[in-house]
């Protein structure tokens, strides 16, 4: 049997919606932790890129969200 070659014509729309919103939230600790402590921070602790205080830390769409968490300028895993 010969080999045939086809070629596929697709009529396609995309449609791409961009509106990246990039938010930094900062907290300077008071004490040291113990390796293996758990430490949890309210949200009324962060600053803002500003330095005003932020009373929540927003929420985020489960759709289409990511955040990096950076610990002494480097990113965690």
């Amino acid at each position: 049997m010969a080999l045939q070659l086809m070629k596929i014509l697709v009529d396609a729309t995309a449609t791409i919606e961009t509106d990246p919103t990039s938010s930094r939230y900062f907290y300077i600790t008071t004490s040291t932790t113990a390796g293996g402590a758990t430490l949890d921070i309210d949200a009324a602790s962060f600053l803002d890129d500003t330095g005003a205080a932020v009373t929540s830390l927003p929420t985020l769409p489960t759709n289409n969200s990511y955040f990096n968490v950076f610990i002494n300028g480097v990113l965690q895993m």
